[in-house]
């Protein structure tokens, strides 16, 4: 994950990372809490935005939030796929790490983001809360160091051990912890992808009629709609059958169907018969 000051501040860099599987039937899914005290008297929690065992893909943000039932002093571990170990809380950025009972909190503060970055793996989030400050290992070093999240160099076995030896000399009514994971998919989908629309198609063809009459003049009806007097060129005519009806007052109305079958000009012309005066 790569912590960012919003706007125009400097950038540094802590690279968070998740794996990307099936979301029924995880085989990689944490079956075992690394540190767990057996008789805790208070309890703490941590999660992410998303919720636990969610995917987040490289370069979108993340949020973690955590809260304890008890005024505490709250210690946050983050483990990466490859087995590097850093420290989120305390940090150079986020030195403040006591909290007060029931007060939620969330990771990042202030004008940062947390963004996701890789390899893709299981990233494991650890919080432990305790009434007392905690001598943690390495991290004096990490607060010392000025990076946010500096890696801590040593294998994971000994991280493991040192961090159980540290707080198991502490009274189990003093200190509780919680875990959590997600995913990072492999691929970045940030900026998701975007699929172009396909284009749009092709004009339906269509054609013209060049319509006239004798008497000339004759009011024409074209499926129903007037569209002027004779002569009159009509354009923009769909194929198919249409029907042209040719009207003048006195003379019987003439009715002509037919079926336009390709996008040229058909010619119409009709000569319509009087009404006999009586």
């Amino acid at each position: 994950m790569r912590l960012a000051k919003v706007r125009w501040l400097m950038a540094v860099a802590m690279l968070l990372v998740l794996v990307l599987v099936p979301v029924a039937g995880r085989a990689d899914e944490p079956k075992l809490k690394l540190f767990v005290n057996p008789m805790p008297v208070f309890s703490t929690n941590i999660w992410v935005d998303r919720g636990e065992g969610s995917t987040y893909y490289p370069g979108e943000n993340v949020r973690i939030s955590f809260r304890a039932t008890r005024d505490c002093y709250v210690y946050i571990l983050d483990v990466d796929p490859a087995g590097v170990y850093r420290w989120l809380l305390p940090s150079v950025w986020w030195g403040n790490n006591y909290i007060r009972a029931n007060q939620t909190r969330t990771l990042p503060e202030g004008p940062y983001e947390l963004t996701v970055g890789g390899p893709p793996g299981v990233e494991h989030l650890y919080i432990f809360a305790s009434t007392r400050p905690l001598d943690m290992p390495y991290l004096e070093r990490s607060l010392k160091s000025g990076q946010f999240a500096p890696r801590i160099e040593a294998q994971a076995e000994i991280i493991e051990k040192e961090i159980k030896a540290r707080i198991n000399v502490v009274p189990s009514s003093s200190w509780v912890s919680d875990s959590t994971y997600f995913y990072v998919g492999g691929n970045s989908a940030w900026p998701p992808a975007i699929t172009p629309p396909p284009p749009p198609p092709p004009p339906a063809p269509r054609g013209a009629i060049n319509v006239t009459s004798s008497p000339s003049g004759a009011r024409v009806f074209l499926d129903g709609q007037e569209k002027g007097y004779t002569p009159l060129f009509i354009r923009d005519v769909p194929l198919g059958d249409h029907e042209i009806v040719l009207v003048v007052p006195g003379y019987y109305a003439v009715t002509h169907q037919f079926e336009m079958s390709y996008p040229g000009t058909f010619y119409i012309s009709r000569s319509l018969r009087p009404i006999p005066k009586r």
